[in-house]
C-alpha cells in the first residue's frame, strides 16, 4: 500500500505464544483496548515512507563483503553510498534500489554493491524497470529516466495534480496523486478535492486510470488481480478499486487489507500497550497477520515496537523486529519462525525486500544488509 518503510546466525525458534509475532505495515490498524488507534507503513515496502525524517549522521561502520564466496552464505552489513534510506524497491532478478531524501542508489548483485548515488529534483518514491530504461517517481509528480547517473524527465500529470504516493508493481509504475482546492479565505488550508490513480502506459506516457472525489488517502498498493487500495497511514479510512482505478468503494473500519504473496495476505497491524504503574507511558506494540482468503485473519507474530516484512512466496519470508533487533525468518508461512539474525543496527531498519534469493534490509543510516537464507 514503503515504504520506510526497509527488510534483515544462529536459528532459534520463537515462542510462538507470546513473544513470536513482528513486522511494520501493509494494513491499517485496529482500535486498541481502548489506548490508540494503529497506523499502517507501507512497506512494501513494508517499512516508512521516504518522507521519514532521518537525521544526517556519521558514516556507518559495515563489513567487508565476503570475497570468497560469489554467494555469502552468512549475513553482512555494508555502506550504502547514501547516508540515509527511506524505501527499498526490488526491480527483479538481482536489482534493487534504495531510496533516501532526494538521492537513489541501486545494485545489480543483490545488495553487495551499489552504484554511484543519483540526485533527483526532488525525493523519489518508487522505481520501475521499463524494457531498457531505469524509472523513478518523485514527489513533484515527474518520472524519470535514470540513464547513466542524470535524470531526465520522461513523464508528468497534469501539473495541478500533487503526487503523494508512487509503486512498482509487475513491471508497472502507479501514481497517486491528489488536487487541491483554492480557498478564499487565506486562513484556511486547502483541501483535497480528488484522489487521482496514473499508470505509466505502453507507450511511456501517464495513464489517467480514475478518480475519487475528495480525499482518498496517501498510500498505495496495488494487489496482484489487478486491484488498487488507497490507504490513510494515520487513522482507519481506506478504499479499494477491484478494476484497476476506474472506481472505488470505502472499507468499513474492520475490514483488513494486506500484500499479497502468491495467495498469502500479509497484514502488520501497530497498537500501543500501556505499561502497568501510575503515569508510564503507553509503549508501541506492533502484530504481524496472515490470511489465505483475505477474510480470516490469524495473528501469527507479536513484538513491541515497529515491523518490517516481505515475503518470497507463500511461505518463505522475513520479519524484522526494530524493537528487539531481530531478523525472523519463516518457511511455512508464518505458522513458525526462526531467528535468521541480531545486531542492534536492525533496530534502524527502515525497509526489507526480497532480492534474488536472499533479503535486504536497509537502515535510515544508510546502511544495507544482505540475508542469505540458510542451505
Amino acid at each position: 500500500m514503503s515504504a520506510g518503510r526497509p527488510r534483515v546466525g544462529v536459528a532459534m525458534e520463537s515462542d510462538r505464544p507470546t513473544r513470536e509475532r513482528g513486522i511494520a505495515r501493509l494494513a491499517r490498524g485496529g482500535a486498541v483496548t481502548g489506548i490508540a488507534v494503529a497506523t499502517l507503513g507501507l512497506g512494501f515496502w513494508l517499512g516508512r515512507g521516504a518522507d521519514a525524517p532521518v537525521p544526517p549522521p556519521a558514516p556507518p561502520p559495515a563489513e567487508t563483503p565476503p570475497q570468497a564466496e560469489s554467494r555469502p552464505q552468512r549475513p553482512f552489513a555494508v555502506a550504502l553510498p547514501i547516508d540515509q534510506a527511506g524505501r527499498l524497491v526490488a526491480l527483479g532478478g538481482a536489482e534493487a534500489c534504495a531510496l533516501g531524501g532526494r538521492r537513489l542508489t541501486c545494485t545489480t548483485d543483490g545488495g553487495a554493491t551499489w552504484s554511484e548515488p543519483v540526485d533527483l529534483p526532488a525525493a523519489p518514491l518508487a522505481v520501475v524497470r521499463f524494457g531498457e530504461a531505469r524509472l523513478a517517481a518523485a514527489v513533484d509528480g515527474v518520472v524519470y529516466e535514470l540513464g547513466d547517473g542524470t535524470p531526465t524527465p520522461w513523464a508528468a500529470p497534469p501539473g495541478e495534480l500533487a503526487v503523494v504516493d508512487a509503486a512498482a508493481s509487475g513491471g508497472t509504475l502507479w501514481l497517486l496523486a491528489h488536487r487541491y482546492d483554492e480557498p478564499g479565505d487565506p486562513m484556511k488550508l486547502p483541501q483535497v478535492v480528488e484522489t487521482a490513480v496514473y499508470t505509466l502506459g505502453p507507450g511511456g506516457t501517464l495513464e489517467h486510470r480514475g478518480s475519487l472525489g475528495g480525499y482518498g488517502g496517501e498510500r498505495i498498493l496495488v494487489e496482484p488481480t489487478g486491484g488498487v487500495v488507497t490507504w490513510a497511514p494515520f487513522d482507519l479510512r481506506a478504499w479499494r478499486s477491484s478494476d484497476g482505478g476506474r472506481s472505488f468503494r470505502r472499507l468499513s473500519a474492520a475490514q483488513r487489507f494486506g500484500a499479497d504473496f502468491g495467495g498469502l495476505q500479509v497484514a502488520v497491524e501497530r497498537r500501543a500497550d500501556r505499561l502497568p504503574g501510575p503515569g508510564r507511558k503507553a509503549r508501541p506494540a506492533s502484530a504481524l497477520l496472515v490470511s489465505s482468503d483475505g477474510s480470516a485473519w490469524e495473528t501469527v507474530l507479536e513484538a513491541p515496537g515497529e515491523l518490517l516484512v516481505d515475503f518470497a512466496d507463500a511461505t518463505t519470508g522475513v520479519v524484522i523486529a526494530r524493537g528487539e533487533g531481530v531478523a525472523h525468518l519463516t518457511t511455512d508461512g508464518g505458522r513458525s519462525f526462526s531467528e535468521l539474525w541480531r545486531d542492534d543496527r536492525l533496530d534502524e531498519a527502515v525497509a526489507v525486500a526480497h532480492v534474488d534469493g536472499r533479503f535486504l534490509a536497509v537502515t535510515g543510516r544508510g546502511l544495507a544488509f544482505v540475508l542469505p537464507l540458510p542451505q
